[in-house]
C-alpha cells in the first residue's frame, strides 16, 4: 500500500471514530434543542442556546457594520466566518451548523493523529470520546452560533501541524475568538514538546522559528485592533477590557474549572507529574504556562468551564507522551478516563449560575412536553383571552409566535384571523383564516372565522356556506353556536333581500 492510499485510509478511520465520539458524546450529553424552535421567539431568547445566534445571522447580513448588543459585542471582531458565510450567501441553516461541522473536523484530527502515533483504533477512540466530552463540545453542539470548535482546532493545528499551517492557523484563528491570542503561548510550548518527543531536528531551532512564524502571522491581526483602540475606531475592545474582572464566587470558578475538562484533567496532571518526577525541566515552564493560561482565560470571560477548553491540546498531548513514557499502565489510565467522563455528569458553568447537561430521553421528553415559552398551544390560549378582551394587537404578537413554532398549526392561523379582522386587516385575516381550514378542514372555529371574514368582504354566499358547515361540525354545547346561527340566519335573509 503506497503512501497515499495509508494516508487515505487513516483519514477515512479518524472520520469513522469522529462521528462514532460524537453520537456516543451527544447521547449522554444531549443538546437542549427544544430550545432552537424558540430562534425567533422573544420569550426564548434569553436562554444561552439562542442568546447569541440572533445577533449572529443579523451580523451574517452586515459583517462589518452590524453593532452587537452590550451582551454579545465580543462578535464584533470575529468576522472570519460573518465574512465568508456573507460573501458565500450562506443560508442561515447552513451557518448555523458550522460549529457543528466543526465538532467533527476537531474530532477526526484528533484520531487521525493518535492513530498517525500508534494507537489502536479502539484507543483511539477512547481519545476522541475523552476529547467529546469536554466543554468545548457541549458548547458547540448546543450553544446555537457558538464557533469554539473552529478555534480549539485552530489551537490543536498550531500544536500539533507542520509550520504552513501554523501560519494559516495564526492568520485565521483570532477573527474566530480572540481566546486563540491569550492561548499562543501556551500552544507553542506544547509544540515544542511535541516536536521533541517526535525526534525534530534541531528543536531548539524549531522552536525559535515557529515562534517567529507565529508571531508574524498573528501581527495583521494585532495591528488592526491596536489601530481601531488607538483611532477610537473600536467600540468593543475598551468595554470588554473593563469587564475582565472577577465576577464569579470562588466555588464557581473551582467548578467551571472543573467541568472545562472533567476527568480529562487526568491527562496532563499525571503528564505532568511524571515529568517532574522525571525531572525534567521543561515541566515546570509547562506547568506555570498552562497555569498562567487557565487562569488568564477564566477571567476574560463569565462562561467559565468553556473558557478551560483552551487546554483541550494539553490534554492530547498528554495522551500521546504517556503512551510513550508509561505504556504499561496507559490503557488502563486512558480507558478509566474515558469511562469517568462517560458516566459522571456534567454542567455549564457561567459566573453564577450552572445548567446540567441531560442525556437523550431527557431531552427527547422535553421536546414532547416543550416549556411554555416553547409551546404553540400556550400562545394560542394566551391570545385568545386577548382577543376576547379587545386587544388584537397583543393577541397577534403571541399568534405570531405560536405559528413560528409551529406553522401546521390551525387554531393559531384561525386565532390570528380574528386578530385581523379586528383590527381591520380583512385581506390578511382572509388568508389566515384560508390557511387554517386548508390545514385542518372540519375545524369549526377556522370554518366560523372564515364565514365571518367574508361577510366582512361581501361574500354572502361564501359565508354562509362556512357559516352553515362550522353548525354542522361544531358539537351540541359549542358556546358560539346561537351566535352563528343568528348569523346563518342573517345572511340568508340578505341574500334573499338580494334576489
Amino acid at each position: 500500500m503506497n503512501s497515499v492510499r495509508r494516508a487515505t485510509r487513516l483519514w477515512i478511520i479518524a472520520a469513522g471514530l469522529a462521528l462514532l465520539a460524537a453520537a456516543g458524546s451527544l447521547l449522554r450529553f444531549t443538546p437542549t434543542f427544544v430550545l432552537w424552535r424558540g430562534l425567533n421567539i422573544p420569550a426564548a431568547a434569553a436562554d444561552p442556546a439562542l442568546n447569541r445566534a440572533g445577533e449572529v445571522l443579523l451580523q451574517l447580513r452586515h459583517p462589518l457594520s452590524y453593532q452587537a448588543t452590550a451582551n454579545n459585542r465580543v462578535i464584533q471582531w470575529r468576522l472570519l466566518f460573518p465574512a465568508l458565510g456573507h460573501a458565500l450567501r450562506l443560508p442561515d441553516g447552513a451557518y448555523l451548523a458550522l460549529p457543528g461541522i466543526g465538532c467533527l473536523l476537531v474530532l477526526t484530527l484528533i484520531a487521525a493523529l493518535l492513530l498517525r502515533h500508534g494507537f489502536t483504533v479502539i484507543q483511539a477512540l477512547a481519545a476522541t470520546l475523552i476529547s467529546a466530552t469536554c466543554s468545548w463540545f457541549f458548547v458547540s453542539s448546543a450553544w446555537l452560533a457558538y464557533f469554539d470548535s473552529w478555534y480549539v482546532l485552530g489551537l490543536l493545528v498550531t500544536v500539533f501541524a507542520g509550520p504552513g499551517a501554523l501560519v494559516a492557523a495564526a492568520l485565521a484563528t483570532p477573527w474566530i475568538d480572540e481566546r486563540y491570542v491569550l492561548t499562543l503561548p501556551l500552544c507553542l510550548v506544547l509544540r515544542d514538546c511535541y516536536r521533541e518527543s517526535t525526534g525534530a531536528a534541531e528543536p531548539g531551532r524549531g522552536r525559535w522559528r515557529d515562534a517567529a512564524l507565529a508571531a508574524g502571522a498573528l501581527l495583521p491581526w494585532l495591528l488592526i485592533r491596536l489601530g481601531a483602540v488607538a483611532l477610537h475606531r473600536d467600540p468593543v475592545t475598551g468595554g470588554y477590557l473593563h469587564a475582565m474582572t472577577p465576577t464569579a464566587n470562588g466555588p464557581f470558578y473551582a467548578v467551571g474549572l472543573w467541568e472545562g475538562l472533567r476527568w480529562a484533567w487526568v491527562a496532563p496532571l499525571t503528564w505532568l507529574a511524571v515529568e517532574t518526577r522525571a525531572k525534567r525541566p521543561r515541566s515546570l515552564l509547562v506547568t506555570a504556562v498552562l497555569v498562567l493560561t487557565v487562569g488568564l482565560n477564566l477571567v476574560a470571560a463569565n462562561d467559565l468551564s468553556r473558557s478551560v477548553s483552551i487546554a483541550l491540546p494539553a490534554v492530547v498531548l498528554a495522551l500521546l507522551l504517556l503512551r510513550q513514557l508509561r505504556p504499561g499502565q496507559f490503557s488502563v489510565l486512558l480507558f478509566a478516563v474515558c469511562g469517568l467522563n462517560l458516566l459522571f455528569p456534567a454542567e455549564h458553568v457561567v459566573s453564577n449560575w450552572t445548567e446540567p447537561i441531560s442525556p437523550f430521553p431527557v431531552e427527547l421528553d422535553h421536546a414532547r412536553h416543550p416549556p411554555p415559552a416553547l409551546d404553540p398551544d400556550y400562545y394560542v390560549h394566551a391570545a385568545l383571552v386577548y382577543n376576547e378582551q379587545g386587544n388584537p394587537q397583543a393577541a397577534l404578537g403571541l399568534l405570531d409566535a405560536a405559528i413560528s413554532l409551529d406553522g401546521q398549526d390551525a387554531a393559531a392561523f384561525a386565532n390570528r384571523a380574528v386578530s385581523h379582522y379586528k383590527l381591520g386587516r380583512l385581506a390578511e385575516a382572509r388568508a389566515d383564516a384560508d390557511q387554517a381550514v386548508r390545514l385542518q378542514p372540519h375545524l369549526t372555529e377556522a370554518l366560523y372565522n372564515r364565514g365571518m371574514v367574508r361577510a366582512a368582504q361581501g361574500d354572502w354566499a361564501g359565508a354562509l356556506d362556512d357559516v352553515s358547515a362550522a353548525l354542522r361540525e361544531a358539537p351540541a354545547d359549542w358556546p358560539a353556536r346561537p351566535a352563528a346561527a343568528a348569523e346563518a340566519a342573517l345572511l340568508r335573509a340578505k341574500m334573499t333581500d338580494r334576489r
